[in-house]
C-alpha cells in the first residue's frame, strides 16, 4: 500500500474530507489580486493570519490590501484576522518609556524603546516614536505616540520570526475597512482571552485537550525533570496544581509564563462585506 493510500485511508476514518488547493504567489499589499486570480472568482470567507499588519507600512498598501479582500468576497463574505494586539503594544511602551525615565540620570530622549521577555522582544527605534509629558493629579509621566502608518518596530520570537512589522490601530482599520463595505462584526479581542475563552465554552462534545494535542500547542513538563530551558518561576502555575492535586510523578501539558504572555500580543478581528450600507 501505497504511503498516498495510507494517507487517505487515514483521512477518511477521521471523517475529515479531502479537498483541493490553488496557491498564487504575489503580495496582496501591492498587486491587484483580480489579475492574478481566475477570472470571476469569489469567495464566502478571506483568512489573512499574522500578515495583514505588514501592509501598514503606508496608507497605499493598506487601501490595496482591503480592497483585494473586498473584491474576492461574496455579498455577507467575512473577513477574519489576527494582527498584533495595538492596545497591548502602546500600553507596554509606555511602561518600558516611564521605567527609562525613572532609571534614567538625564531626560536625554530615549534611543529605542524595547520591552519583552527571554521568549520575544519588541524594539522600536526612536525614529517610530515621539514622546510627551502627560500630567496627572499623582505625578508626571511621559507618554508614548506612535504615527497611523509606518509604526515600526522589530519583533523577535525566539525560533520563529525576526523582522520588522508596524502597529496596526483597530479604529483605523475599521475606518478603511469600510471604505470597501467591510462591516467589523466583532470588536478586536486579545488571542489569549479568546482561545481561552473558546476552550472553555465549546459546544462540540470534542474534548479541548483532544484539540490542543491535534495542534501540538503545549509543552510536555514534569516537576520531578531537570529541564535546561526551563525554570520554576515560569512553571510555578504547575508546581502549585501539582502540589494542590496531591499526585507525584504525573507529567502535564502546559505552556511556560513568558508563552502565554506572547499570545496576548495578538488580536482577532472579524468583519463582513456589506454593500448597502449607510
Amino acid at each position: 500500500m501505497s504511503l498516498l493510500s495510507i494517507y487517505l485511508k487515514n483521512l477518511s476514518r477521521n471523517k475529515r474530507s479531502v479537498f483541493t488547493a490553488d496557491f498564487f504567489v504575489a503580495d496582496c499589499s501591492e498587486v491587484i489580486l483580480q489579475q492574478v486570480f481566475p477570472r470571476n472568482a469569489s469567495y464566502d470567507l478571506v483568512s489573512c493570519q499574522f500578515a495583514l499588519h505588514y501592509a501598514f507600512e503606508s496608507i497605499n498598501q493598506a487601501r490595496r490590501i482591503l480592497s483585494n479582500i473586498s473584491s474576492l468576497l461574496r455579498e455577507n463574505g467575512v473577513f477574519i484576522a489576527t494582527i498584533p494586539n495595538a492596545y497591548e503594544i502602546v500600553r507596554r511602551s509606555n511602561e518600558a518609556l516611564n521605567i527609562h525615565a525613572q532609571n534614567s540620570a538625564s531626560q536625554s530622549h530615549a534611543e529605542e524603546i524595547r520591552f519583552g521577555n527571554p521568549v520575544y522582544s519588541v524594539t522600536f527605534p526612536a525614529t517610530s516614536f515621539s514622546v510627551r509629558k502627560q500630567r496627572n493629579q499623582t505625578n508626571d509621566a511621559i507618554e508614548v505616540t506612535f504615527p497611523l502608518f509606518g509604526a515600526k518596530y522589530n519583533f523577535f520570537l525566539d525560533g520563529v520570526v525576526d523582522c520588522p512589522e508596524f502597529v496596526v490601530y483597530p479604529p483605523l482599520l475599521d475606518k478603511l475597512a469600510a471604505d470597501y463595505k467591510l462591516v467589523p462584526i466583532q470588536r478586536p479581542i486579545s488571542f489569549a482571552k479568546n482561545f481561552y475563552n473558546t476552550l472553555c465554552s465549546r459546544s462540540s462534545p470534542q474534548n479541548p485537550k483532544d484539540l490542543l494535542k491535534r495542534m501540538e500547542a503545549l509543552e510536555t513538563w514534569h516537576i520531578n525533570h531537570d529541564y535546561s530551558c526551563s525554570n520554576n518561576a515560569e512553571y510555578s502555575h504547575l508546581i502549585d496544581h501539582q502540589n494542590n492535586s496531591h499526585k507525584d510523578g504525573y507529567s502535564f501539558g502546559t505552556l511556560s509564563k513568558s508563552d502565554w504572555e506572547v499570545t496576548s500580543m495578538y488580536s482577532l478581528v472579524a468583519y463582513q462585506k456589506k454593500s448597502n450600507t449607510v
